[in-house]
Formats: C-alpha cells, sequence, structure tokens
C-alpha cells in the first residue's frame, strides 16, 4: 500500500496532484480494503492474504521505517473490509470465510466472532450515537444490522437481489444506511425499521452494472457512487422517491472504490485501471 500527500494547483482548480509517497509491504497478495483510524494516527488495512495490518502515522506523516505496529490474523481466508470502532479502540473485519471479528486495536485479542452465511464482503461501524451497532453484507444479498456487545441481530434488510459489495451509514443524527450492489442500485433505508423491505426511503438506479462502492457527503444530501459501468455518479437523495443524478464522471474502467473528503469538496474514485483519480465534488 502507498500513501501519497496531495496538492492542487490554485490556476487549475479541478486538478489534483500527488506529492511524495510512503510504500508499506506487510500484504502478499491484493489489498482489499483500507480506513483511518478517527483520530487519524493509524491505518488498517485487510487482504487476500488472510490478515489486517495496522500501521502508524504521525501528524499526518507516514512513519518511514514501515514496521506494522499490529498484525491481526484470526480469520481462515481473505478478508475483504475493515472498519474502526468510532472510539478507535476496536476494529472489526469481514471474510470470504463467513465470519465477522471485532478484535482489539491495540493488542490484536480477539473480542468477539460473528458468523453469517456467505461471503462476507462489506462491514460498516455506525457512528455516535449509535456506535455499538454494525452493518454486514456480502454474497447471502442480506443485510445485517447487530450488536456488538453480544453479536445478536437487530434488523436485517433483504430488497437486493444481488451481492452487497458495500455499505455506509449516514454520518448525522439520521439512522440511515446507503447499501451498494451487484444488482445495479444502491437503495437507502432506515436501519431500525423492521418493514424497510417494503419502504426503503430510496432506491438509485442510475449505474448499468454492478454498483461496487457508496458514500456519503458530509452534509447528507448526495451520495457518491461507483460501479463496473466505470462511472461515478452524485445524486441526491432529497427525494423520497428517486435520487436525481446531479453528476457523472467517466473513469473508462470498472470503479470499485469512492470516499467523499471530510470538508466535502472532493471525491476520490479507483478503479480497475489502476489509477485514483480525485474529482472536485458539485456544490450543493
Amino acid at each position: 500500500m502507498t500513501l501519497v500527500d496531495t496538492f492542487h494547483d490554485p490556476d487549475a482548480p479541478n486538478k489534483t496532484y500527488f506529492g511524495p509517497s510512503d510504500t508499506y509491504l506487510d500484504h502478499s497478495g491484493p489489498v482489499y480494503d483500507v480506513t483511518w483510524s478517527p483520530d487519524g494516527t493509524r491505518v488498517a488495512w485487510a487482504g487476500h492474504d488472510k490478515i489486517v495490518v495496522v500501521i502508524s502515522v504521525y501528524d499526518g506523516v507516514p512513519t518511514y521505517n514501515r514496521n506494522s505496529i499490529l498484525t491481526y490474523g484470526g480469520h481462515n481466508a481473505a478478508v475483504h473490509a475493515v472498519a474502526w470502532s468510532p472510539d478507535g479502540t476496536r476494529i472489526v473485519s469481514a471474510s470470504s470465510d463467513g465470519t465477522i471479528h471485532i478484535w482489539n486495536a491495540q493488542t490484536g485479542k480477539t473480542l468477539l466472532t460473528k458468523n453469517q452465511e456467505g461471503e462476507i464482503l462489506a462491514v460498516a461501524w455506525a457512528p455516535f450515537p449509535r456506535g455499538e451497532h454494525i452493518a454486514s453484507g456480502g454474497t447471502h444479498k442480506a443485510v445485517h444490522i447487530w450488536d456488538t456487545t453480544d453479536g445478536h441481530t437487530i434488523n436485517t434488510y433483504q430488497k437486493h437481489t444481488g451481492t452487497i459489495f458495500d455499505l455506509a451509514w449516514s454520518s448525522g443524527s439520521s439512522p440511515y444506511i446507503a447499501s451498494a450492489s451487484a444488482d445495479g442500485t444502491v437503495q437507502v433505508w432506515d436501519a431500525y425499521d423492521k418493514h424497510a423491505d417494503k419502504k426503503n426511503i430510496l432506491t438509485y438506479t442510475g449505474h448499468r452494472d454492478a454498483v461496487h462502492s457508496v458514500t456519503w457527503s458530509p452534509d447528507e444530501t448526495h451520495i457518491a457512487s461507483g460501479s463496473t459501468d466505470g462511472t461515478v455518479h452524485i445524486w441526491g437523495t432529497e427525494d423520497p422517491m428517486k435520487g436525481s443524478t446531479t453528476s457523472l464522471y467517466q473513469v473508462g474502467s470498472a470503479v470499485n472504490v469512492v470516499a467523499w473528503s471530510p470538508d466535502g469538496s472532493y471525491i476520490a474514485s479507483g478503479s480497475d485501471n489502476t489509477i485514483m483519480n480525485i474529482w472536485k465534488a458539485p456544490k450543493s
């Protein structure tokens, strides 16, 4: 994995340039997910080699000894998704072995193991004030909301007809989840509504192929989604009947991941052509 610095040319505001990088070589195979700790001092990433690696970052500058501070090896198959707890003390990881593990982010000790049907490809830890809840999904096509204290299921959403590739909680007080699926849709629904299958808030159908990634804008008025169709769509969430596309970025290769910057100014995307793009986000 490589960490890069970015900077912007005031004469070319829509372009982003990549500065010096630091490369970490702890994984022996493809990396499937990467996430920053809430305080920005650590990075965790998961891969095909069944492990999760945690590295330390100081003041936004990568350490240069390239030593991981923790390696978690509790899974028996590829680890596809990883997420930090809101307080940064725990990490949840999801695997093709059909298990989800919660473990101590400092010691690597397994705190809870949850079994689910099929391969688990997506996991998302709820923000405060629901910091003890997690959403997970995968090849079983259902999304489960469950409690991290004992693993009991709170709710199950089953309206998708394809594999669940990504999940994203809204960041504010609203208990909404956006789920991206192989069925070509992104669906937005209330995590705690037992009847969400019948009255989900929104279904976005603008993509022409499987949707692999989804992310909310910080103000929750828009969602960005990336698809195998080679595009990134930005669309509004305020209309309860439909999500209207406000912007479309042609990448030209299957988009595997999208992320919105915390200040709402930029959207990053990574695709099969090995290129990461950073786009100027449309104004609300």
